[in-house]
């Protein structure tokens, strides 16, 4: 039988983001019990990684061999559009604002 000294440590957990410090001997996959759902982002050390669906419901990433830092943060795009919206709206009005003024 071949032994697999592998391990995972969650370092940090938050609704929007969880950090894991793992080591694996061989390839394979860190499967985080938490459902897929997306909007959620994942980098292995500092890279990022692709997010695969493990059995229909929870995430997992592929790691190589060795230490890794993976990092999963929720940032949905529904949120990244409506800051930029918001943010466009706030330049406009202060455009408009200064346009005003000066007449």
């Amino acid at each position: 039988s071949t032994k697999n000294n592998s391990s995972a440590l969650i370092k940090d957990y938050k609704n929007n983001e969880v950090v894991i410090e793992a080591f694996t001997e061989n390839p394979g996959i860190l499967v985080l019990t938490d459902v897929f759902y997306p909007g959620w982002e994942a980098k292995i050390d500092g890279k990022s990684a692709k997010i695969y669906r493990v059995d229909g419901l929870l995430r997992g990433v592929y790691l190589e061999p060795g230490n890794h830092i993976i990092v999963f943060k929720y940032s949905p795009e529904s949120f990244k559009i409506g800051l930029t919206t918001a943010l466009s709206a706030l330049l406009a009005c202060l455009l408009l604002i200064i346009f005003f003024k000066r007449k």
